[in-house]
């Protein structure tokens, strides 16, 4: 399997190339199984060996990059494609391609260059601007070794972070790093970098654009994803898939079986009851004929004072997965797969809302015609609360609100400084609704915008990687068109997956409406470790930065708000955030 760590340098001129080249000599050298591509009078890349495709003489891609509808990667750019890339500079391969891919283009004899990156690809793309000119890279590591980064915590965004942990940005939590967001381009020349949007889901999620026949929206949607499935799982020989036995894990399942991609299932159980999901998991492995492996998600496992995110720009892993990582790698090496799978971004994807803006969808003139009174009663059910009651804030959203998504604030345990901090900063483009937008569709697009920065913040340097296929171009731009109305169906989400899926999958999983959590999990972990969590908090770095509550943390540690579980999700992003800084911190960065 090819990895696709990647750096690359645009000089701010020929000269400034030739300089750098010289003096990061000996380190490139070091850098086993790299190549290098130079095109162009200021542009030079390097990228691990065969994860490159040159687009002729003017640019490279690098990653994984599939045409629309084929399940196969690009080997190759042929001549028309590479027209078609060159005189839009770049945005062809957002048009009539998708993936995980980054490129950089030297196109015409203006100077002027782009870079482009994949919508929602996750490789990733981070930029760096110094005297030598503009870097962009794969990874913070390749940064600091051949382009002189030296790291340094950008705390407004850690305090912005916390605000809003599962939504990313342009800015990073390290000084200095901007990250190109899938969908856009980056162009360079004579001024200063400009970014473009070449990708936005409000262009699928508009009302004209709706699909207004079921049978077809549940047809595109089952197409997109086992496109995406099928492609993603197509580089490797064999596939570990994190098996829940809820719906989104089982729907990857099933289109892992339909492709005869040799594939084990692996479901971690936990001591309580709420994160014991086995016989779902059995289910499904049974049905589609999968091997199943069972393992206890240990505690013993986890190291809360270190961070998976450890060498990112961000803390986007959360500590309680790290057992989930652990186990996963180890069953991965033992039946030689070389990717782990799982349902992630599935609730995203799918519009899992139990929200009022599905029914006041069905209020506005553009809506589609969806039954006002049925997804009121269904969104009831679901949220537990009368139809009436759901009626009543479907009318007060359209008649008082415009329909934009107000995201909420993770607040808790924050400083007054730390509130304000994080307050501070540009408004994610995807939460800003243009005219004739519809509610439900403003509110589909922020989880989208969450699971955004869950896929784009992965890590090239793992050995094995993860992969969650549910969240790619094809999938969002087919679940937009649907009528956020058309997802929820006598209190069940995600209906139109379930009704794309139901055919393959026992009826007890399609129609499953109970989901396992790991809150037993997580009250475990805090008690285990109740007074390391102390140690960290109240004496770590978002503390000696003001921007912690450290009464409110204090009390919240107490045995009995412990048991409640009402705010351990809170106290837990804490803890990642610290160990992360901590990983940084070691640098000796202040």
């Amino acid at each position: 399997m090819t990895s696709y760590r990647y750096i690359a340098l645009v000089a701010s001129s020929t000269e400034g190339r030739s300089a750098w080249e010289r003096a990061s000599a000996s380190a490139i050298g070091r850098l086993t199984g790299f190549e290098a591509h130079r095109f162009g009078t200021r542009t030079s890349v390097l990228c691990e060996r065969d994860a490159a495709i040159a687009i002729g003489n003017e640019g490279v891609l690098v990653g994984l990059v599939f045409r629309r509808g084929r399940n196969e990667p690009m080997t190759a750019v042929d001549t028309e494609t590479q027209r078609s890339i060159v005189a839009s500079h770049g945005e062809w391969l957002i048009r009539a391609h998708w993936g995980a891919y980054v490129a950089i283009l030297d196109t015409d004899d203006t100077g002027r260059i782009d870079i482009i990156r994949a919508p929602l690809g996750d490789l990733p793309c981070y930029v760096l601007t110094n005297r030598s000119g503009v870097f962009v890279a794969s990874d913070i590591d390749l940064l600091v070794t051949l382009a002189g980064y030296d790291p340094a915590i950008a705390w407004p965004m850690v305090a912005r972070h916390l605000t809003k942990p599962d939504l990313g940005g342009r800015t990073t939590c390290l000084a200095g790093i901007d990250e190109l967001a899938g969908g856009e381009r980056m162009r360079l020349d004579s001024g200063a970098p400009t970014i473009e949007t070449l990708w936005s889901p409000w262009t699928f999620a508009h009302p004209t654009r709706h699909l207004t026949d079921r049978s077809d929206a549940v047809m595109r949607v089952r197409g997109a994803v086992q496109t995406s499935v099928r492609a993603r799982a197509s580089q490797h020989d064999s596939v570990l898939l994190k098996l829940s036995g809820g719906l989104d894990s089982s729907i990857v399942a099933a289109c892992l079986a339909g492709a005869a991609r040799p594939t084990v299932a692996l479901t971690l159980v936990t001591r309580d009851r709420s994160g014991d999901e086995r016989d779902h998991a059995r289910s499904v492995a049974r049905h589609l004929g999968i091997p199943l492996i069972e393992a206890d998600r240990d505690p013993s496992l986890i190291d809360i004072g270190h961070s998976d995110a450890a060498g990112l720009p961000r803390p986007s892993v959360r500590s309680f997965a790290q057992a989930s990582l652990r186990i996963a790698t180890r069953v991965a090496r033992d039946h030689g797969a070389t990717a782990i799978f799982d349902g992630g971004g599935g609730d995203q994807m799918f519009c899992s809302l139990q929200s009022a803006a599905p029914v006041a969808d069905c209020l506005h003139p553009d809506g589609g015609g969806g039954p006002f009174w049925a997804t009121a009663r269904s969104v009831g059910i679901a949220a537990q609360t009368s139809t009436f009651e759901v009626a009543r804030r479907a009318f007060i959203r359209v008649w008082t609100r415009g329909p934009a998504f107000r995201w909420p604030l993770a607040s808790k345990f924050l400083s007054v400084q730390g509130k304000a901090d994080g307050l501070a900063g540009a408004e994610h483009p995807w939460l800003i609704a243009p005219e004739g937008a519809l509610p439900g569709s403003a509110a589909h697009l922020a989880l989208l915008a969450s699971v955004q920065s869950l896929v784009e913040s992965s890590d090239p340097r793992s050995p094995i990687p993860t992969v969650s296929p549910l969240v790619t171009q094809p999938v969002a731009e087919a679940c937009l068109r649907v009528p956020s109305w058309c997802w929820t169906r006598n209190g069940h989400n995600r209906v139109i997956a379930r009704d794309a899926f139901r055919s393959t999958l026992p009826p007890a999983i399609v129609d499953r409406r109970d989901k396992g959590t790991p809150d037993g999990f997580v009250i475990t972990l805090i008690e285990t470790n109740r007074a390391q969590i102390r140690d960290l908090l109240i004496d770590g770095l978002l503390a000696r930065h003001g921007l912690l509550d450290c009464a409110a943390i204090g009390l919240a540690l107490s045995p009995a708000h412990i048991r409640k579980a009402k705010d351990n999700a809170a106290l837990m992003d804490l803890v990642d955030v610290e160990a992360w800084a901590r990983s940084w911190h070691g640098g000796g960065q202040a």
